[in-house]
């Protein structure tokens, strides 16, 4: 089982959002689901690709198991199987070009843990993590990059808010980069025996834009964060940790407090009553309506009309709330199976055996020899040909020097692929996703 820090950067926010998130995942365990697994596999081509000095496309078809709790195991032992596919290592790829651009011939830290517990003001060893990639400049900068996987909304590394009064602004790091940063500061002075001067946050999420996010600050900035805003944070969610023997309504509504990005990523989601509390007041505001409410519907076109802007009034409001009940009906489900699984019993609910997959051969290369060998039939007979992807075509293609002379061909049996641009253009492209309903207003998840 992985280690995992009492403080976790990627969680720190939602701990800044509702300090008595750490009391509610107390004893729950930390499971894995398929997205954060396959974003465990982008980060591992991220890495092999940087250590090993080579493009992403390099480890297309290597194939990685995770565990139930998404950290790599033996096949017997997996949970989630992921192929490394050309449009993961193509999405990677985008992260890695940045990473070259912008470092050049200066130090590059890779997949390395750092300890942010100073900035924090916790003992030595409490708050820790590992960031994807530290680039240390030699002008005094120091850059320090996190790969997001998900398809979700872009995720900002950082804002500047105005103040109310004059000038200043109100510097807004994202919290998860902020302690990276810190911790990765901490490393370079003791290790290089450095100070730098400015650090750069900077967000890669290819999957959902080409372009990082970027925020820039001094040092001595993110150092006034994390004494003010960073560690009243830590105390208020030390005060809910020693919170004893009183009400717990008072500590709900001192320490919990439910919204889209504090309960995201929660262990608790399921069965956090103030979470519960929340989802079903927006639901349910105004009273479950009775069947007789029903009965005499209004005639009157200006009664029609108030109740349909009042209808609309309560969609607008609502709408915003509507991942976060989601998200709060799939975790209760995914609660009730889980215990269910394990023998508890529900009034309302039955455990039945699920649907039978897919027949798969235990031994594929055994039963492809002897079919091949034994009952003597033909390649084209045991496998199923699929035409490459576009990009994988195009690395076939001759390779042209500055000068557009090619300088190597590639030759197949019978024929010489024969290209006219440097690189070749596929007619397909990527499917684009149909329209969907999004907030009209800034989103900024810490979505993995």
């Amino acid at each position: 089982m992985a280690e995992h820090s009492g403080w976790s950067a990627s969680g720190f926010e939602a701990m800044m959002l509702c300090p008595g998130k750490k009391v509610m995942e107390q004893g729950l365990p930390s499971y894995a689901n398929s997205y954060s697994a396959e974003g465990t596999v982008a980060h591992l081509v991220l890495t092999w690709a940087l250590r090993e000095q080579r493009d992403a496309a390099a480890y297309i078809g290597r194939v990685v198991h995770l565990d139930e709790l998404g950290n790599v195991c033996e096949p017997v032992a997996a949970k989630f199987t992921f192929e490394v596919t050309d449009d993961m290592a193509e999405d990677v790829q985008v992260t890695i070009d940045y990473v070259r651009q912008v470092a050049g011939d200066d130090v590059v830290w890779v997949d390395t843990r750092v300890d942010y517990s100073h900035a924090l003001d916790l003992p030595e060893g409490e708050a820790w993590g590992t960031l994807d990639v530290a680039i240390i400049k030699s002008d005094g900068e120091l850059i320090v990059l996190d790969l997001k996987f998900g398809r979700g909304v872009e995720v900002s590394a950082g804002q500047d808010t105005p103040a109310p009064e004059g000038p200043v602004v109100d510097r807004k790091p994202n919290p998860q980069m902020a302690l990276y940063a810190l911790g990765a500061l901490r490393r370079v002075e003791e290790i290089l025996g450095e100070q730098l001067t400015r650090v750069r946050l900077v967000i890669s999420q290819p999957r959902v834009s080409h372009r990082p996010s970027e925020y820039d600050l001094p040092v001595e900035v993110l150092e006034v964060w994390a004494r003010t805003t960073a560690r009243s944070a830590v105390n208020s969610v030390k005060n809910a940790l020693a919170y004893d023997d009183g009400p717990f309504e008072d500590f709900m509504g001192a320490f919990l407090s439910p919204s889209e990005k504090a309960c995201r990523f929660c262990r608790a989601k399921a069965t956090c009553p103030a979470l519960r509390e929340a989802a079903l007041s927006t639901v349910y505001t105004g009273g479950v309506a009775a069947p007789e409410d029903f009965d005499q519907a209004p005639s009157d076109k200006a009664v029609l009309a108030s109740v349909s802007v009042a209808d609309r009034d309560w969609l607008d409001a609502v709408f915003p709330k509507l991942e976060m009940i989601e998200d709060w009906a799939k975790a209760v489900l995914a609660e009730i199976e889980r215990r269910a699984l394990a023998g508890e019993t529900f009034k309302n609910v039955k455990v039945v055996k699920g649907k039978k997959g897919n027949r798969a051969w235990d031994n594929p290369d055994e039963v492809a020899a002897y079919l091949k060998d034994t009952v003597r039939l033909t390649t084209e007979q045991l496998y199923t040909l699929k035409l490459k992807s576009p990009t994988q075509i195009e690395k076939l293609a001759p390779k042209f020097d500055k000068d557009g002379k090619p300088v190597e061909a590639q030759t197949f049996d019978d024929f010489q692929l024969e290209v006219t641009k440097p690189k070749l253009q596929p007619v397909g492209s990527k499917e684009t996703g149909g329209p969907r309903d999004a907030p009209a207003r800034a989103r900024d998840p810490a979505r993995m």
